[in-house]
């Protein structure tokens, strides 16, 4: 597997990962699911490495979230020197490759999405709803009374005498289970888009229809193209993949949706 490749280690803050490399030119992050190993790319690889420096690490603990994986992603491209780089994700590591290019967008150059579904589109904050001593048990409004007529405890609370320590941003918080269950969602990428180019890749075969629209409330330049295969497309049509994230990532242009 991985003809041609080098096996590599890096240990970085709390972990340790092992990748494949191999290639010259522009720098790709080649990013897998918790549902398949690494070495589903290992027919894709190679042909990309004509063209590109190629980069597939094992990220095979399933215990950290999409948050740590990615900035162990950015720690393992900057260890081998690349500043900027273009990220590939397949199936479920499509968002995480997408949550990647969302927090760290002036490293990510293009981003590939192959064979995944889109996640759910982002919706706004809810209104901050009323303080709760203001509404009495029925919920409607109170009528205006004077000021006397009102508790004093209902409306200031004595300040405690040494405040609470600030939560943490949902964004790094990630030992919450949204930050494992959501990753696109986490925190702050909720309102946030990507800007750069997007390529959505899927299988055009068995009746499936293309999902860019479902990716478009993330991404704003983002076109798609189908490839003819089963669902496991790096297996089922390596060549026909490799191409089309080929002339994509080299600047190229595909179809678009």
């Amino acid at each position: 597997m991985f003809d041609g490749f080098q096996h590599g280690r890096v240990d970085l803050w709390d972990v340790t990962l092992c990748f494949q490399h191999s290639g010259r030119g522009p720098a790709v992050l080649l990013l897998h699911g918790p549902d398949r190993p690494h070495t589903t790319w290992h027919r894709v690889a190679p042909l990309l490495a004509n063209q590109f420096t190629v980069v597939c690490p094992d990220l095979a603990d399933p215990s950290r979230g999409n948050h740590e994986t990615a900035l162990d992603c950015v720690a393992l491209m900057k260890s081998l020197g690349h500043d900027e780089f273009s990220v590939a994700g397949y199936g479920p590591a499509a968002h995480l490759a997408l949550h990647l290019a969302l927090t760290h967008p002036t490293l990510v150059e293009r981003l590939a999405l192959v064979a995944a579904e889109p996640p759910a589109t982002p919706s706004p904050p809810a209104p901050a709803a009323a303080p709760a001593a203001f509404f009495p048990a029925t919920g409607a409004p109170p009528a205006a009374e004077p000021p006397a007529a009102t508790a004093p405890s209902t409306l200031v609370a004595p300040a405690p005498a040494t405040p609470a320590p600030a939560a943490a941003p949902p964004a790094y918080n990630v030992s919450t289970p949204a930050a494992r269950t959501t990753p696109a969602t986490l925190g702050g990428s909720r309102k946030r888009r990507f800007f750069r180019p997007v390529l959505v890749v899927w299988a055009a075969g068995g009746g499936q229809s293309d999902p860019v629209a479902g990716w478009r409330p993330w991404c704003e330049d983002v076109r798609s193209v189908g490839i003819d295969g089963g669902r496991h497309l790096a297996e089922d049509a390596p060549e026909e993949l490799a191409a089309a994230l080929g002339q994509f990532l080299d600047h190229g242009t595909s179809p678009v949706s």
